[in-house]
């Protein structure tokens, strides 16, 4: 493709649209460092094995409507479902691209050719969802997956818990309120695959998407997570409320608001982590797009090279001639 680069300069991250989802290059949502073909084989397999492990987990749990309850299926939810919309607008570019080239440029807006106006919007609205999805779920698979392992399986319960259903929602559906002398115990988390998916490879999974494809995350678009976030807590809140503040209404033993004090402090916590994460996503992305760009600069400057070569043999061939 012409132009490859995609990237913006850091100076135009702080305009106030960058708030929006706006983009200057739907290019990239549907290209990669990849080969084309490649990279939409890779999008497909990876929805596909993503789907598989939350049919699993579904299969695997035994509570019922809690299921849905939880930030950790929640989440991976909105991962999967981001992985077969990003799969779904790979298939179709990629047909689009070796097939109808009027249906490329209406479906996928190419940029302005001219001059680079990064001001201007290229996208659809099926590749803001796309964009959408894949910014808030990146960065709550890996929070999640941080805050599991850091905070939950040393989260203090009354006993630990043995059966699948609680190795997978963290705590059972009664978790027991804190106290100054309860603080001994800590939930048992167990190893299993159906575990690892939904607490940690999908972390691993979401960062490689970062690292393979070219989905930009701009600086200001931290504030999504954030909003999903804080919205998670208030229906954690809301649910304490509807069981009259017992334990059954606690879904994460750290979000126990019979205990104001802790619970408070893990809300503002849970706040602030996926602000911290996006940044760290945010400086990986632009490490990402220079890496990218210098290897398309070095490419391009061989090639330009070799045909430099080549046209002083044709023209030392000419000369030998005369």
């Amino acid at each position: 493709m012409d132009d490859p680069s995609t990237a913006i300069p850091m100076r135009e991250e702080f305009h106030w649209f960058r708030l929006l989802l706006r983009y200057h290059d739907v290019r990239a949502f549907t290209t990669s460092w990849l080969p084309l073909p490649l990279f939409c084989v890779y999008r497909v397999l990876i929805a596909l094995y993503v789907l598989a492990w939350l049919l699993a987990a579904g299969a695997v749990y035994t509570s019922g409507g809690l299921f849905f309850t939880y930030l950790t299926y929640q989440s991976y939810i909105l991962l999967v479902a981001g992985f077969l919309w990003r799969a779904a607008v790979s298939v179709v570019y990629t047909a689009c691209y070796y097939g109808s080239s009027k249906t490329l440029e209406w479906l996928f807006p190419a940029p302005s050719l001219v001059a680079r106006d990064y001001g201007q919007d290229k996208t659809r609205w099926y590749i803001k969802v796309s964009w959408f999805i894949h910014t808030t779920s990146t960065v709550l698979a890996v929070g999640v997956a941080l805050a599991y392992w850091a905070f939950l399986c040393s989260s203090p319960t009354k006993s630990s818990h043995n059966s699948p259903t609680s190795a997978l929602s963290t705590v059972s559906p009664s978790p027991p309120y804190y106290n100054a002398t309860n603080l001994t115990t800590s939930v048992r988390c167990e190893v299993t695959a159906t575990n690892l998916h939904v607490h940690g490879i999908n972390a691993v999974i979401a960062f490689l998407d970062v690292c393979i494809s070219r989905v930009p995350f701009q600086l200001f678009h931290f504030f999504y997570t954030s909003i999903l976030t804080f919205l998670y807590l208030v229906f954690t809140l809301i649910y304490w409320g509807a069981h009259n503040g017992t334990n059954s209404g606690v879904i994460y033993s750290i979000l126990d608001y019979g205990n104001y004090t802790y619970a408070g402090l893990y809300a503002v916590v849970m706040v602030a982590l996926p602000i911290l994460l996006y940044l760290a996503l945010f400086g990986i992305a632009v490490l990402r797009d220079v890496i990218y760009d210098a290897l398309q600069k070095f490419s391009c400057s061989k090639a330009r090279m070799k045909e430099k070569r080549r046209s002083d043999v044709e023209d030392f061939k000419l000369e030998s001639l005369q």
